[in-house]
C-alpha cells in the first residue's frame, strides 16, 4: 500500500519533500533524507513537513546522527538506515532514535525505490537545465554578449537578476587536468558548495569548468561598502576551502576574486581579473583567497616584456649572482628585510636570527650590491626585482 502511494506521490510531482511527509506518517516520527554526500534533500515529522532542507543539518556520526533543526536552534538524535539499490549508494534516512517501530527492511526497499527515482528524475532535469544555462554563463565569461538588455532578459528565464552588480570568484584546483576519482570530487564539491550558499542565503549560480568552480556572487541590495563585501566573500571561501581541503587533501587550491561589474556585459573582466589574481597571488604568502585589486603592481608587470623583465632583475642582482657568497641566504634576508619594513628587530624575529647576524647580513648585501638600502630609489629598483621574481619564478622564467 506504501509503494503505490509513495509512486503515486511521485507521480504529482511531490517530490523528495512529499514522500517524506508520506513516509514519516507511515511510520509515526520525524525523519530527515539526505543524499548520497550527506545533503539535506528533506525533512518530515509525522506526515508535516519541516520546511527548507538548508536549515537542516546533519552530523553522521556513524551508525547515527545528531540532527539539527533552524540554524542549530533545536537538536534530536536519530538512527542512520542507509539507502542502497543494486549496490548502489541512494542516500540515507535518519529516523528518531526514540521511534517505537522503526519501518521494516522491505518498507525501506520501497522508499528507496522511491527516492531513487525522484533522483533520477532531478538528474535529468538539472542536466537539462544545467545545459542552457551554463551555455549562457558561459558566454557571459567569455564576453560573447554584448547587449546587456537582451542579457538581461535571458537572464530572466532562470530567476536572474543581471541589473545587480556581481563579481566573479573562482576556486581552481591545483594541475587543472582530473582523473576519474577528481572528477567525482569535483562534483561532490560543486552541490557542497551549491547547498552551503543556499543554507546562507546566498544566490547559488555557479558554473563548472574542469577543475574550476566558478561563483557569480551578486552584491546585497542596498550596497554595502566595499570591506563588507569582501569579507562575505573571504567568508564563503573559507568554508568552500575547508571543504575543498578533504576532498582534495594532497593538492593545492586557490581562489581568485575579480573586481565587482555593475554591467553584466562586463562579467568576463572580473572572470579574467579572478584568473589573474589566482595567478599571481600563487607567489604571495598572503593566503588562498586572493583579490585582484590587492595583487598590486604585479597585475600590471603581467602584460609587459618578459625579457625586459628579466633583464631587470638580473641588472639589479647580478652583483650577488657573481659574488661568492651563498646567494639564496642573501636574497632571502634581504626580502624579508623590505617585507618588515626596514626593521632589524622584526626581521631577525621572522627569521629566527640575533639582528647582528641580521645587521651584518644587510651590510654585507648593501657593499655587494653597491647599492645604500636608505636611499629611495635603490629600495624601489630592489623591491620592483623581488617582485620580478615573485611572478617569474611560478612560470618558470627565471
Amino acid at each position: 500500500m506504501i509503494e503505490l502511494e509513495l509512486m503515486e506521490c511521485l507521480s504529482e510531482n511531490g517530490g523528495y519533500r512529499g514522500v517524506m511527509q508520506l513516509f514519516s506518517r507511515y511510520v509515526g516520527t520525524r525523519m530527515v533524507l539526505t543524499d548520497e554526500i550527506g545533503l539535506t534533500l528533506a525533512s518530515a515529522d509525522n506526515g508535516r513537513d519541516m520546511g527548507s532542507p538548508q536549515l537542516t543539518g546533519v552530523i553522521d556520526l556513524g551508525d547515527h546522527a545528531e540532527v539539527t533543526e533552524e540554524r542549530g536552534a533545536y537538536c534530536w538524535m536519530g538512527d542512520k538506515y542507509a539507502l542502497t539499490r543494486a549496490g548502489r549508494t541512494v542516500g540515507a534516512l535518519y529516523i528518531d532514535a526514540l521511534t517505537d517501530t522503526p519501518p521494516s527492511e522491505a518498507d525501506l526497499e520501497r522508499f528507496t525505490l522511491a527516492v531513487l527515482t525522484e533522483k533520477q528524475k532531478q538528474q535529468l532535469i538539472d542536466q537539462e537545465r544545467s545545459r542552457h544555462l551554463d551555455a549562457f554563463l558561459f558566454d557571459l565569461l567569455y564576453g560573447n554578449v554584448k547587449d546587456s538588455g537582451d542579457a538581461i532578459a535571458q537572464g530572466e528565464l532562470w530567476n536572474l537578476q543581471l541589473t545587480s552588480r556581481y563579481t566573479i570568484v573562482a576556486l581552481n584546483i591545483e594541475g587543472g587536468c582530473i582523473d576519474t576519482a577528481d572528477e567525482e570530487n569535483v562534483d561532490r564539491l560543486y552541490r557542497k558548495f551549491s547547498a552551503d550558499l543556499a543554507k546562507h542565503r546566498e544566490q547559488p549560480l555557479l558554473l563548472r569548468k574542469g577543475a574550476e568552480i566558478i561563483w557569480f556572487k551578486r552584491e546585497e541590495y542596498p550596497a554595502v561598502n566595499e570591506a563588507s563585501a569582501d569579507e562575505a566573500i573571504r567568508r564563503t571561501g573559507e568554508r568552500l576551502l575547508a571543504k575543498a581541503d578533504q576532498l582534495f587533501p594532497d593538492k593545492k587550491v586557490l581562489i581568485g576574486a575579480g573586481r565587482p561589474r555593475e554591467n553584466c556585459t562586463e562579467l568576463f573582466r572580473s572572470y579574467q581579473e579572478a584568473k589573474m589574481a589566482r595567478e599571481l597571488g600563487d607567489t604571495s604568502p598572503s593566503g588562498r583567497i586572493i583579490f585582484y585589486k590587492d595583487v598590486g603592481v604585479l597585475k600590471l608587470m603581467n602584460n609587459l616584456d618578459v625579457r625586459e623583465l628579466t633583464e631587470f632583475y638580473q641588472d639589479v642582482f647580478k652583483p650577488l649572482f657573481e659574488a661568492e657568497e651563498q646567494t639564496k641566504e642573501v636574497l632571502q634576508t634581504l626580502k624579508t628585510y623590505i617585507d618588515c619594513d626596514l626593521d632589524i628587530r622584526t626581521t631577525a624575529e621572522t627569521m629566527y636570527l640575533h639582528p647582528n647576524s641580521v645587521r651584518y647580513r644587510i651590510n654585507r648585501t648593501e657593499e655587494l650590491l653597491g647599492r645604500n638600502l636608505g636611499k629611495f630609489s635603490n629600495l624601489k629598483d630592489i623591491a620592483l626585482a623581488f617582485d620580478i621574481a615573485s611572478l617569474y619564478k611560478m612560470k618558470g622564467r627565471l
